[in-house]
């Protein structure tokens, strides 16, 4: 599919030499998210401070879907040539619309089927599950026990859990839609950063 370059180009113009890094957002996001949330883990496990934890949490869930929003513009630049209405594909990704909205548009145009959210219902409830996480804190209006490790809908380690396995999930979800490839990050988020590392030479 349309798989990101992730590695490191060195570039010599008039004695000059510049390295840049090319990045993948959606899998570096994605990978921060299962990082804070083995911090959280490790934490709790040690029954450590407890704001740290709601804030590596917090950090997790929000990567999480962050890490999903955009990987929805990156397949949908992806697949500019299968869609079939010039210029859409880029009026889309810089619209403000929401995932399900690029979904529910744009999704049929590239597998060319008609596809309903009842094919994978878990996936679409626990999106559901995590948005509703993720807009009490970006749209935070003092709710009380937002950090409750017992709350249902509350930043803590299971709705941390969830997001990233929501991610897994629906990205996965996706590319079975188009009939591609799952970017190897998504199981293996470890090992595509120690790549990373060892391109970028860090």
């Amino acid at each position: 599919m349309h798989e990101n370059s992730r590695t490191s180009l060195k570039v010599r113009n008039t004695g000059f030499k510049l390295k840049v890094r090319i990045v993948n957002i959606p899998a570096e996001m994605f990978i921060d998210a299962v990082y804070f949330l083995n911090k959280a883990k490790k934490l709790e496990a040690k029954q450590a401070n407890c704001v740290l934890v709601g804030r590596y949490c917090r950090a997790s869930i929000l990567l999480s879907f962050f890490s999903l929003e955009a990987y929805m513009n990156s397949f949908i630049a992806g697949y500019r040539s299968k869609i079939g209405v010039e210029g859409l594909a880029d009026r889309v990704i810089k619209s403000k619309m929401s995932f399900e909205e690029k979904f529910d548009l744009i999704i049929p145009l590239i597998t060319k089927k008609l596809t309903s959210k009842k094919e994978n219902e878990k996936v679409w409830k626990d999106f559901k599950h995590v948005g509703y996480i993720r807009n009490r804190l970006a749209h935070y209006r003092g709710d009380i026990g937002i950090y409750d490790p017992n709350n249902e809908k509350g930043v803590n380690i299971k709705n941390a859990e969830r997001a990233i396995e929501m991610v897994k999930q629906m990205i996965t979800y996706l590319n079975d839609l188009a009939n591609s490839k799952v970017p190897p990050w998504i199981n293996h988020p470890n090992a595509y950063f120690k790549e990373i590392l060892t391109q970028s030479n860090l």
